[in-house]
């Protein structure tokens, strides 16, 4: 059975896809793979994508490309990034957050941990849809709840309306003089 996820890696190095992609395997998720920026942004302007495993071996240029092109769109803002790194050092992940992701692995990376962080992805992925989702419907059902109030208020304002007139009418029928002055007050009213 295929999961719906669908998770990008984007590296350069065929030798780390295909690793990577062994080690998602069991997750059943839809694997799609770019060696270059190009190749990603063309994959993401057509597929939902749930998570992003990025290595900046890929270049930093590519690397920030993606980042700022994912940033942009409403349909990609969410999508999680996991950036992959060669450097072990605490230098090395200030650098790595500069591209605005959202977990960083150092290389060499332990499979293990890059399934777990990817499932944990995922998950904030589709809890991130089902929120935006929810919103979309509160939106909605608010704007039918105003339009539903507005038509009220409006049948309320046309009542009240059509009320002083009979009031008025029925005043007529009583005294044909305090009539005319009954209806300027409306009027005024």
């Amino acid at each position: 059975m295929r999961n719906e996820a669908s998770i990008l890696i984007i590296d350069n190095e065929t030798k780390n896809i295909e690793l990577q992609k062994a080690c998602l395997e069991p997750y059943n998720y839809a694997i799609l793979t770019a060696s270059n920026s190009n190749e990603a942004l063309e994959v993401l302007s057509d597929k939902a994508i749930a998570s992003i495993i990025l290595n900046v071996s890929t270049s930093k240029k590519n690397c920030l490309e993606i980042t700022k092109y994912l940033k942009s769109g409403e349909s990609t803002l969410a999508i999680p990034v996991i950036l992959l790194s060669v450097s072990n050092s605490k230098a090395g992940k200030p650098g790595g957050w500069r591209f605005e992701n959202d977990d960083f692995i150092s290389e060499p990376v332990d499979l293990n941990e890059l399934a777990g962080r990817v499932k944990s992805s995922v998950a904030l992925k589709s809890c991130y849809n089902r929120v935006r989702n929810s919103d979309l419907k509160l939106k909605n059902e608010w704007a039918e709840g105003i339009d539903e109030l507005s038509a009220d208020l409006e049948m309320i304002g046309d009542n009240s309306i059509e009320a002083i007139y009979r009031l008025a009418a029925a005043t007529e029928c009583r005294d044909q003089y305090t009539s005319s002055h009954i209806m300027r007050v409306s009027h005024y009213a």
